[in-house]
């Protein structure tokens, strides 16, 4: 929301202190925006205005809170690639399998075997030699088969599709690595507005009140579109010209109130 629409809005709903507000904003809009520039910069900005501001920096943080976990929940999850050497291992593995089964005996071979095992139990000695010695070179035979066919299939395999493979893993873990970036950063923003919403705009509330128990009654000056950092450094300045058992005092308000609220970092005000 913007800022002088936020101001808007509270006039409407009979706001005195974002009344002042408006009209302060609207001397500008005509056209005196220097004379005002020149008159904060001596006077500082009323806690009036400052109030407003936070306000302002509350609904903003909501909304960057709400925005930053709507677009956490549209992530399209990306699960983690298995790993390179991994799916080559498999690829292989699957080649192995292929080849031994392409590889195997014939139908035609398997009788021979049966042949030359029936042989081999034969009384007839020479007969018993020669199919042992049948058997041995069919099996050998079988054997070169599979060596040539699988040296043949893995030369395929690494020269064709091994860096079709790694470019395929290596798009995979690109994409993997965006959404886990993504998903942390937009929780990382989800902290930040959150921290700011439940620590950061309580404690300079805090700071705003105990600079009006010691009746001070201007700071900064302050921008119109402050931020929580420009606020927080304001009051921060401001109530370092405050009388030390005031200070002292808010300082133990401030810590008590932490304290009290320490989990509150921990649970996102959109779930309390």
């Amino acid at each position: 929301m913007e800022y002088q629409s936020f101001v808007a809005a509270r006039v409407r709903a009979g706001d005195a202190a974002a009344r002042e507000v408006h009209d302060d904003l609207f001397v500008r809009a005509q056209g005196n925006a220097r004379a005002e520039e020149v008159r904060s910069t001596v006077t500082g900005t009323p806690l009036a205005h400052v109030r407003t501001l936070l306000e302002a920096s509350r609904v903003a943080e909501r909304e960057r809170y709400s925005r930053a976990a709507a677009a956490r929940a549209s992530l399209e999850p990306v699960t983690a690639p298995t790993s390179l050497q991994e799916t080559l291992q498999a690829q292989r593995s699957d080649i192995e399998k292929h080849v031994a089964k392409a590889a195997g005996y014939t139908e035609g071979e398997r009788r021979d075997l049966e042949r030359y095992d029936r042989g081999s139990q034969s009384r007839d000695r020479a007969e018993r030699k020669a199919a042992h010695r049948a058997a041995q070179e069919l099996s050998a035979m079988q054997a070169r088969r599979h060596r040539e066919m699988r040296a043949e299939a893995m030369r395929a395999f690494e020269e064709r599709h091994v860096i079709d493979l790694m470019k395929d893993h290596a798009d995979q873990d690109a994409a993997y690595r965006r959404y886990i970036n993504n998903s942390l950063d937009l929780e990382a923003e989800m902290r930040d507005a959150n921290a700011a919403v439940t620590r950061r705009l309580p404690d300079a509330s805090l700071r705003l009140e105990a600079l009006e128990r010691a009746q001070v009654t201007r700071v900064g000056p302050l921008p119109a579109e402050s931020g929580i950092a420009e606020i927080e450094k304001a009051l921060e300045d401001a109530s370092r010209s405050m009388p030390a058992a005031d200070r002292a005092a808010m300082e133990r308000e401030m810590r008590r109130e932490r304290s009290i609220g320490r989990n509150r970092d921990s649970v996102p005000f959109g779930d309390r």
